[in-house]
C-alpha cells in the first residue's frame, strides 16, 4: 500500500508494508516489475461543481481500478488492539455525533446537515446517552457533549467508534471507520449523494428524494439545501431507534460482482 495514513493498516493481514506516497516510492517499486494502481472512485467537474456521479459503489470502483474482480464485499476493515480498544471507553451508553465536515480537505458544506438541527438532536440524546464529539476542532460543539474535537488519531477515533453503540453524522471518513470497525451508524446523506454508491447498506443512510437529488455538487445549491433541512431531528432520533434494536446482530454487508 501506499498512504498518506500508514496507521489505518496497522495490523491488517492483508498488507505486508506501507510506503508513502511518492514518485519516489513509485519508481523504486517499479524498477522491481511491480505494478502501480491510482486508485479513484470519481472526478470532480469544477465548472459546474460536480462530482461525475461514479457507476459502482466506491469500494467497487477502487477494486476495478486495481485490477481486482469478482464477488466483493462493501465495507472496509481496521483491526484494533485489545489496549486500543479499552481506550476508546468514554462512559456508559457511549455514541458518537460528528456534527460538520468542513474542516476536511475537500469541505463539502452540501453534505453539512445544519447546526440548529444538531442543537435540537444533541440535548435528547443526552437524556441517554454519553455523547462524545469527533472531528476538527473547528466543528460546531454543543454543552453535555465529552468534546474531542481534534483531539484524536485515527487510531484513537476508531477504538472510540468501536466501543460505541451508534454513530450519527455525515457521509465521509468516520462513517467509513464505523463500518470497519463494526459500529452501527445514522447517516444524514440529504440529497448531494446517492447512499448505494457511497454508503453502507447496514446504515440507516437518511436521504430525501427530491427530483435534484442526487445531484453530487459540493458547494453550490439552487435550493438552498432543502434536501438537508427535510431532515429533522425526530427522523434522526428514530433512525438511532431503529440501529439499537438491531444490537447483537451483524451489520448487514452488501456484495457486488466487480466486471473486468
Amino acid at each position: 500500500m501506499m498512504s498518506r495514513a500508514p496507521e489505518l493498516f496497522a495490523g491488517n493481514p492483508d498488507v505486508d508494508h506501507v510506503l508513502a506516497p511518492s514518485e519516489e516510492s513509485v519508481i523504486a517499486v517499479r524498477r522491481f516489475g511491480v505494478p502501480v494502481f491510482h486508485c479513484h472512485y470519481h472526478t470532480y467537474d469544477a465548472a459546474n461543481d460536480r462530482d461525475v456521479a461514479p457507476a459502482h459503489h466506491y469500494i467497487a470502483m477502487m477494486c476495478r481500478g486495481a485490477g481486482l474482480t469478482g464477488r466483493v464485499k462493501l465495507r472496509p476493515y481496521l483491526h484494533l488492539t485489545p489496549g486500543e480498544l479499552e481506550s476508546g471507553r468514554m462512559g456508559p451508553e457511549q455514541v458518537v455525533v460528528q456534527t460538520s465536515a468542513q474542516g476536511a480537505k475537500f469541505p463539502m458544506p452540501n453534505k453539512d446537515w445544519p447546526a440548529t438541527q444538531y442543537a435540537a438532536l444533541i440535548p435528547e440524546l443526552l437524556r441517554r446517552f454519553t455523547v462524545v464529539q469527533l472531528g476538527m476542532a473547528t466543528d460546531p460543539t454543543f454543552p453535555g457533549v465529552i468534546d474531542l474535537r481534534g483531539r484524536t488519531s485515527l487510531r484513537e477515533s476508531a477504538a472510540i467508534l468501536r466501543q460505541s453503540k451508534v454513530f450519527i453524522g455525515l457521509p465521509g471518513f468516520l462513517m467509513h471507520v464505523a463500518r470497519a470497525v463494526d459500529t452501527r451508524a445514522v447517516i444524514v446523506f440529504g440529497g448531494r449523494e446517492d447512499p448505494s454508491i457511497s454508503g453502507y447498506s447496514g446504515f440507516e443512510n437518511l436521504a430525501t428524494p427530491l427530483e435534484c437529488a442526487p445531484c453530487w455538487r459540493r458547494h453550490t445549491c439552487p435550493y438552498e439545501r432543502e434536501c438537508l433541512r427535510r431532515i429533522a431531528p425526530q427522523d434522526v432520533l428514530a433512525a438511532v431507534e431503529r440501529q439499537l434494536a438491531l444490537a447483537g446482530q451483524p451489520i448487514g454487508t452488501s456484495e457486488v460482482e466487480v466486471p473486468e
